[in-house]
Formats: structure tokens, sequence, C-alpha cells
């Protein structure tokens, strides 16, 4: 700071936040010269610039000149890496998606001046987890942090894919990505989703059971298989009768845990009736099938049901059976007389 006034005619006064006031201390000023010194270190993330008055007095302290503003600025030097808000990021991507679809973003921030290269950020991928079918099966923006798709379509297929989940390590460099650049890392995990790109089919044409005249309950399960997630309504079955049940006697639903399905008897058959029976089923999943796909032979089954004959008790008829008779007749009068017959016509049985 320069005087206009004679050397050893002033003494120069520094006032303000960072001399007199808080912070205390951070900058001195020679009385004689004018020298404005800094006394420790400056934070320019904590605070970026300070405003100071110097004016001059006498030495009994009358005001020569001033006071003059006096504008600290703090130069930034490149001390902070870049962070990540989190450590790890999740995101999905459905299979078969096309090459340069965005799945995620990724954004790091950087505490120093932003007008200056000190915190211009460079994002890219120094690892893939696992590096199979191909090492490089997604690309990261450098500037804007956005993570797409490499791979093509044909070969981001989940059910070919050696795993459904990825990791990628990200590294942030401020500097613009120069060699002197500081680094922050942090991982991302992407998920390949399923789509209903596969039908399901019964592991066999033909089902088979027996089931005893007169009950109900379970009788077979039918199995299926599907590449899609089972976890998802692209690998979920539901099954249905599309035919041989005219009585409604068969209901069939999907077993939850292992996807099954679970054909029952809900009206108790009778053997006599008929004895045996030709289901078809037909299976479909939750989801709709893509466009380019469709279901097919196997996607149908078809269910032998035999009826296993129950050796039934004699049946009065009729039940009850009224008889009206006056008291006191004589011992041996004819009172009434009783049929029953033998549900088993099929087989050749006597009644006593």
């Amino acid at each position: 700071v320069i005087s206009t006034e004679k050397p050893g005619n002033h003494i120069f006064r520094l006032t303000g936040p960072g001399a007199d006031q808080d912070p205390k201390g951070l900058f001195t000023i020679d009385i004689e010269t004018g020298d404005v010194s800094v006394s420790r270190s400056l934070d320019r993330e904590a605070t970026d610039s300070y405003q100071l008055e110097v004016s001059t007095t006498d030495s009994g302290g009358n005001l020569i000149e001033g006071p003059a503003i006096v504008v600290i600025t703090v130069i930034d030097q490149n001390d902070n890496r870049p962070t990540f808000k989190e450590t790890r990021y999740t995101g999905e991507v459905l299979e078969g998606s096309p090459t340069g679809t965005t799945i995620m973003t990724m954004t790091a921030f950087d505490a120093d001046d932003s007008s200056t290269d000190n915190a211009v950020l460079r994002y890219n991928i120094v690892r893939q987890s696992p590096d199979r079918p191909s090492l490089n099966m997604f690309y990261i923006d450098p500037e804007r942090g956005d993570i797409v798709t490499v791979i093509s379509p044909m070969l981001l297929d989940r059910e070919t894919l050696p795993t459904t989940t990825y990791e990628l390590e990200i590294v942030a460099k401020d500097m613009a990505g120069s060699e002197v650049g500081l680094t922050g890392t942090a991982t991302a995990t992407i998920t390949i989703t399923d789509k209903n790109d596969h039908a399901p089919e019964f592991t066999h044409p033909l089902f088979e059971a027996n089931v005893d005249e007169g009950s109900t309950g379970v009788v077979v399960n039918l199995t299926v298989d599907d590449r899609d997630d089972p976890t998802t309504g692209a690998g979920r079955a539901i099954y249905s009768i599309i035919n041989g049940d005219p009585t409604q006697s068969f209901e069939i639903h999907t077993n939850p845990d292992n996807n099954e399905g679970m054909l029952s008897v809900v009206k108790p058959l009778d053997y006599e009736a008929t004895a045996f029976y030709t289901l078809l089923i037909k299976v479909e999943n939750e989801d709709p099938l893509v466009p380019d796909v469709g279901y097919g032979p196997t996607s149908t089954a078809t269910v032998h049901v035999t009826v296993l004959d129950i050796n039934e008790g004699p049946v009065f008829f009729p039940d009850p059976l009224m008889v009206t008779r006056m008291e006191n007749i004589p011992v041996g009068t004819f009172v009434a007389s009783l049929n029953a017959t033998d549900p088993d016509t099929l087989q050749m049985q006597s009644i006593r």
C-alpha cells in the first residue's frame, strides 16, 4: 500500500475481517512501509476473498489518509480430489437394448475453483468385471459421465451372458483428465434385466395320473422349462385347461415355489360314469412375449387321468323309507320291502 504522504509522517493501519476481526491475524501490515503480509495458510474453499480497509494516521492517531478498500483474492490450488456422493451406484439395462442405450449417469464433485481446470473433471472406466464376452461392453462419456452400452443387442442376451450383473470401476480425474490431475473412484453395478423372449415349454408331451373315485386334491404336477427370469412375469407360468373337462371337475394352479402346474380334482369323480379323462393343458407367461417370439406345440401337454374304482357300499332306495302301520298288529305281519342297489355296476357283486 502506497501513501501520498512523505515517509515517516504516517502510520499504516489495517482493519476488517482477517486483520483485527475474526479470523484475526491472517493479514498484517508494516506500519512504516505499508507492505501487507499473510501470516498463515489460507483455504480458498473456506473463504475465497477478503475485503480490508487501510488508513494512515499520525503518531497521535489522527487520520491522515483513507480508509482505502483492499480486496485480497485467494488463488485456487488443486488441493481437492473429485468425490462421488456415493461409493456404489446401481443401474439396469434391458437385454437386447440397442447399442448406445444410456444406463445411468455418474457425477462427481470437486471443491476447487470451478472456473479453473482444478475442478474440470473427466470420467473413465478402468475395470469391468467380469470381462466377458467383451472387455468393453460399456462406455462412459468423459465429460457428462453417462454410461452407455457398447455391446451389440444380440450379444446383450441375459440367458447367454456369463452373469446378469456387471461391476464397473469408475475414475473421475480433475485438471481435465491430465496426468497431474487428482482422482476419485466409485463403483457402478449394472444389472441386465429380462424380457420375455422365451416361451415356456413342457418337459414332457404327456403326463399321467391315477385318482380314486370320490376323492379330491392334487393328482399330478406338470413341469416346464423357461429360460427367462423365474422371479419376473417373463418367467412365471400360468396354466389353463383348454380341452377334456366339460364338467369342470379339474382345476390347475401355479405352484409359486417351483413354477409347476398343480392339477387338482375339485369335483369327486365317478368311476362308473367316466373311468378315463384326456385333458389338454396350455402354459403361458404372465407377461406377453416379445413380438418375434410365439407359443409353439411344446407349450401344450396332454394329461391322462385314470379313475380307480372303489368298492362302494350298497345304497338303499328310497332313503329314508316311510312306513305306516296300526299299533298292536300281530307278530309276522308284513311291514315293508327294502330295496338296495350296488353303485359298482361294473363289478359282479351280490347284496345280502
